[in-house]
């Protein structure tokens, strides 16, 4: 059985679930100075109490469930993919982004891996009615999102990556161009397709181009965005606190100088059958990026595979859990007094002599 996949949409709301085993504890420390109360007042096992205890634990039971589940619906749960009918106009895009240290450079502000992000972001808010994938890649690749109509789990998953790819070292733009080839969706139908490639351009080996030939080929255009300067700058390094300790050094010692390198990414352009512009902040050359992609557009009306929120799973449940802790009543039943005895009407009279 292939386990589904499980993303959120906002995991930093996990953090709130350190308060589910604190309000637990408070709940159980508050059930048990009860008991003491009682047994002090009443002594031990006295049955002077007007709750019971069993429905007492089950109610402070269903608080913390509820707690629990409510965090989990706010951190938006997406579990497994979900097939739906999409009509529009729009292109495949596939994003292949460069998260290689040479990208901690500081010749764009506020370096090149934030400044690509930027252009990620405004490219993903301009492309609507398209459907967008994203590749990280360094020394390796990986898809980190499939095809998605829903651009808002771009940013989502760039927030993440940190998180869920760890590049090996180096740069391999081949390594990124075949991943983004390899993301699109199987059913494309009349749709058009095109790979953008975000890098500094630095690649040890020569970029083995001729998978582009066969993607040109398939009708799939590969456009290009260099970040950087040709003057390029020192890369910076940061421990696992996300501290700066300085410029990445070389063996001598000495600072080492990353620049882009722009040749290679307009190689990979030209011989896409796209284009190539160099970023460095604004939204110029993403607006002209832009522009060249929905001229590929075309009409189309196909299944795609979405991701699933479910988080109306933990929004019930919590519900649910409140509900039925306001309707349970710990309070145990009160006895049902007794009917007044009526006595005989001679034993109501009063003794001879007297006045009835």
């Amino acid at each position: 059985m292939i386990a589904e996949r499980i993303d959120l949409v906002r995991p930093e709301l996990l953090l709130l679930l350190a308060l589910v085993p604190l309000v637990a504890g408070l709940e159980v420390k508050a059930f048990l100075a009860r008991g003491r109360a009682l047994a002090v007042f009443g002594g031990p096992g006295a049955a002077l109490a007007s709750r019971r205890a069993s429905l007492r634990a089950l109610k402070s039971a269903l608080g913390v469930l509820a707690l629990g589940a409510l965090v989990l619906a706010l951190a938006g749960p997406r579990i497994g993919l979900t097939e739906r009918a999409v009509a529009q106009e729009g292109a495949d895009l596939v994003i292949a982004l460069d998260v290689s240290q040479s990208m901690a450079t500081r010749d764009v502000a506020p370096d090149r891996l934030r400044a690509a992000r930027a252009a990620i972001e405004s490219l993903a808010r301009e492309a609507v009615g398209s459907r967008v994938a994203l590749v990280l890649f360094a020394g390796d690749a990986v898809v980190r999102y499939p095809a998605t109509a829903d651009l808002d789990a771009i940013g989502a998953a760039l927030d993440s990556s940190g998180r869920t790819f760890k590049p090996a070292s180096g740069s391999s733009l081949r390594a990124g161009i075949a991943a983004a080839l390899g993301a699109f969706p199987q059913a494309a139908g009349a749709r058009r397709r095109a790979v953008v490639v975000i890098s500094d351009g630095e690649d040890p080996a020569a970029a083995d181009l001729s998978d582009l030939d066969s993607a040109r080929a398939r009708g799939i255009r590969v456009y290009a965005l260099g970040v950087g300067t040709p003057e390029g700058g020192q890369i910076a390094t940061y421990d696992t606190n996300g501290r700066a300790t300085g410029p990445l050094r070389g063996s001598d010692g000495q600072p080492i100088i990353s620049r882009l390198e722009e040749a290679g990414l307009r190689a990979i352009a030209e011989r896409g059958g796209g284009r190539y512009w160099r970023y460095g902040g604004g939204d110029a050359a993403v607006r002209e990026l832009v522009a060249e992609i929905r001229a590929l557009d075309v009409s189309a009306v196909s299944e795609e595979k979405v991701p699933a929120d479910r988080f109306q799973w933990f929004l019930a449940l919590a519900l649910a859990a409140l509900l039925l802790d306001l309707v349970l009543s710990a309070r145990r039943a009160m006895p049902l007094p007794r009917a007044a005895r009526r006595l005989p009407t001679a034993a109501r009279r009063t003794p001879a002599g007297g006045r009835a």
